[in-house]
């Protein structure tokens, strides 16, 4: 609660419906920054499927703004099968300091209260982001992973 007070205090606003190149060059320019093998081709398709899902109503967006009308945070979330599946968080380094993020989850989750919908958070090994997730009242819950080498014989053996 200490984080939204803080910022409801900043006076940040959340706006439904965000537009899909602000949210994809927000991340681009934030977390996808630091991934290199992320090309301008990959940010293409990723705003491809955002428009998909926005007109087949599977998806939305959600803008935290500054009271300046800038975007400090944003998130994007599919929802199918009473699941809503939180993909695409960024914030910028106002957005982090101003807590809009705690904001853009808890108008969510206040918004969809009383419907049959699970949000699942997808996840995280990073201590920090699985605290964050855990405010909200998330539970842990175990993937499993396959793995498949296809590698011929001898090269298997070598990399053993």
């Amino acid at each position: 609660m200490r984080n939204i007070d803080k910022a409801l205090k900043h006076g940040l606003t959340v706006y439904e419906n965000a537009g899909t190149s602000e949210i994809v060059s927000m991340f681009r320019n934030t977390a996808g920054g630091s991934v290199k093998r992320i090309t301008s081709r990959h940010y293409r398709k990723i705003e491809t499927l955002i428009n998909y899902c926005l007109a087949n109503e599977l998806g939305q967006i959600l803008g935290c703004y500054t009271p300046e009308g800038i975007l400090c945070a944003a998130v994007f979330l599919v929802t199918t099968h009473r699941r809503s599946i939180y993909i695409l968080p960024c914030s910028t380094a106002e957005g982090k300091e101003k807590r809009a993020m705690f904001m853009l989850i808890d108008y969510y989750i206040k918004s969809n209260s009383g419907k049959n919908l699970v949000l699942d958070f997808e996840g995280s090994n990073i201590e920090g982001i699985a605290r964050f997730f855990k405010g909200f009242g998330a539970t842990a819950c175990e993937y499993f992973t396959v793995k498949r080498n296809r590698l011929p014989f001898f090269i298997r053996l070598l990399k053993r």
